[in-house]
């Protein structure tokens, strides 16, 4: 029964910290318009997610040694939308 009590007082303020965090986060966005004239919009936005890669290997003899920057893609889904208003 006392580990409950400890366990709860340490989770508790962790749990709660995480909600309001999780509550207030937002994702990130943005619009370009490319066009706006006459009453007329042309704009784009979307999602791009990206990650960087730097590999070092280094093995027997120079051979076979490798050095490696990527960005890569992939990991969550892209995304891109026009938008067209009048």
């Amino acid at each position: 029964m006392h580990n409950n009590k400890i366990a709860i007082t340490r989770l508790l303020p962790l749990t709660l910290a995480t909600a309001v965090a999780l509550a207030t986060a937002q994702q990130a966005a943005a619009e370009i318009v490319l066009y706006d004239k006459d009453d007329t919009t042309f704009s784009t936005d979307g999602y791009i997610n990206a990650f960087y890669v730097n590999s070092d290997v280094d093995r027997e003899g120079e051979q076979f040694d490798r050095r490696q920057s990527r960005v890569k893609m992939g990991f969550l889904p892209n995304w891109i939308g026009f938008n067209f208003g009048k």
